[in-house]
C-alpha cells in the first residue's frame, strides 16, 4: 500500500483577480485589433482618387458641377432638387487617360459630394467597405469600454447616424441604400488573432 500525503492550498481569489486582469486585457487588444483593421485597410481606400485623374474636377465649383452634369446626363446620373441644393448620385462618367488619348475609360457610382468637398467622387461596390471621402468615418471609429473592460464595442462614434446607414443599408427618402459593411469584415479579419489573445491570457492567468 503506497500512501501519500497532500497540503492543498487553493487560492481562488488570486486566481480570480488575475484571470479577470488578464482577460481584460484580451479584451482590450481584440478591441484595438477591430479597430484598426475597420480603418485601414477597409476604410482607407480612396473615393477622389480616379475622378481626379479624370479631370472631371478641375475649376471652379460651378464648372465642375456642370462638367459632370453635362457628361453623365442620360448616363445614369439622378439628381433630386431640395429647394437650393441639388443632389446627384449614380452616373457612368467616361474620359480619356492622357498617357493612352486612343483609350476611354468609365467610372461608374459617380455622385456629387457637397459640404466640404463639393466634387464629384466615386462610391464603392455595394457589399464592400465604404470609400473614404472625407475621412470623417474613418476618423470616427471608437472603442467602447463596457461592464468595467469586460467586455467592449467597437464601431463609430454616437451620433454618427450614417456609419450604421453605411454598414447595414436602409431606406432612404432618396431609395434604398445597399449594405456596404466595414465592421463584420473587420471583426471577421480579426477573429482568430483575437482568440489567440484570450487563449494567451487564459495561460497566463493559471500558469
Amino acid at each position: 500500500m503506497i500512501q501519500f500525503n497532500f497540503n492543498l492550498k487553493w487560492n481562488g481569489p488570486i486566481i480570480i483577480s488575475r484571470m479577470q486582469r488578464e482577460i481584460k486585457q484580451a479584451v482590450a487588444q481584440g478591441a484595438m485589433r477591430v479597430q484598426r483593421a475597420a480603418k485601414d485597410p477597409l476604410l482607407n481606400r480612396s473615393g477622389k482618387s480616379q475622378t481626379a485623374r479624370s479631370g472631371i474636377n478641375k475649376g471652379t465649383l460651378a464648372e465642375r458641377w456642370n462638367r459632370g452634369v453635362g457628361g453623365m446626363r442620360g448616363r445614369g446620373l439622378n439628381i433630386i432638387n431640395l429647394g437650393p441644393t441639388q443632389l446627384a448620385f449614380g452616373g457612368i462618367h467616361r474620359y480619356q487617360n492622357r498617357a493612352n488619348p486612343n483609350h476611354i475609360y468609365q467610372m461608374e457610382r459617380i455622385y456629387w459630394y457637397g459640404e466640404p468637398l463639393h466634387r464629384w467622387v466615386q462610391s464603392s461596390f455595394p457589399g464592400t467597405a465604404p470609400h473614404k471621402q472625407t475621412g470623417h468615418l474613418q476618423r470616427s471609429i471608437v472603442v467602447e469600454r463596457v461592464n468595467d473592460g469586460m467586455r467592449a464595442k467597437v464601431g463609430p462614434a454616437q451620433g454618427l447616424r450614417y456609419g450604421r446607414m453605411q454598414e447595414l443599408g436602409g431606406r432612404t427618402r432618396f431609395g434604398t441604400l445597399p449594405p456596404r459593411p466595414y465592421m463584420a469584415p473587420a471583426l471577421a479579419m480579426t477573429q482568430s488573432a483575437i482568440l489567440q489573445d484570450f487563449y494567451r491570457a487564459v495561460a497566463r492567468a493559471t500558469k
